[in-house]
């Protein structure tokens, strides 16, 4: 049985395995950027840590489900179940040419990469990238159904608004997320440098406090030897 399907294994095997860096060589490669919806309202500990320590997490299994089962019947077949997906493009012969889409995630944010073999004619490659993107935008879950391919209990049915899945982003994803990285290092690095300043001005409170104690004992203590040297002049006279 693997014989019979060897073939075809060895010819799919690599769209799986090929680094989508060096799909240039032999791929027309475009790169659909987006930003999967939260299951629910994001939580108030959400950068900084809850009072036990912890961080809040966020879960994106809905809009995943959904995108992955978009991406399974828009297919020709799935390559790989959630990684690699397959399309033989229409045309008026037998089918000459293909897309292959890579889904490559650091959740909440996936990058569609969306590779046309070579010779592929544009109009077909931008008729395929501009439907991937219509169908994405038209994505809509409701926050009370459970993921796609899940057994359970059903819930009742509520009046919620619809959500939609994606939010597909007009700029690189990579350089969206380095500008935020270095925001939120630059956030970190202003905190801590008023919490030094805040400490700094706490010890010298301090530091005025301890001199002002000192200085009153001082007088204190001059206060009482002159009383004591008066007195002792008193008795002596």
């Amino acid at each position: 049985m693997y014989r019979s399907f060897s073939p075809l294994v060895n010819f799919w095997r690599p769209m799986c395995t090929i680094d989508t860096s060096q799909w240039f060589r032999w791929f027309h490669s475009n790169k659909i950027p987006l930003v999967l919806q939260q299951d629910s309202l994001l939580p108030t500990h959400l950068l900084n840590p809850a009072p036990s320590g912890r961080y809040a997490t966020i879960q994106c299994r809905l809009s995943a489900s959904h995108l992955y089962n978009f991406l399974k019947l828009w297919a020709s077949f799935s390559l790989l179940e959630n990684h690699s997906y397959i399309r033989f493009l229409p045309s008026a012969e037998a089918p000459r040419y293909f897309c292959v889409v890579r889904v490559a995630h650091l959740l909440p944010c996936v990058v569609l990469h969306v590779g046309h073999i070579e010779g592929t004619p544009h109009s077909l490659q931008s008729a395929t990238v501009t439907f991937i993107n219509t169908a994405l935008k038209e994505l809509t879950f409701t926050p009370s159904e459970r993921p796609l391919g899940t057994v359970g209990r059903k819930r009742p049915s509520l009046a919620v608004r619809a959500k939609p899945s994606v939010t597909v982003l007009d700029k690189q994803l990579q350089r969206v997320m380095i500008r935020l990285v270095l925001i939120h290092d630059t956030v970190r690095l202003v905190l801590i440098m008023i919490r030094l300043v805040l400490i700094h001005d706490m010890v010298r409170l301090v530091l005025i406090m301890i001199r002002l104690v000192l200085i009153h004992d001082m007088v204190s203590m001059i206060h009482d030897m002159v009383s004591i040297d008066h007195d002792t002049v008193s008795i002596d006279s």
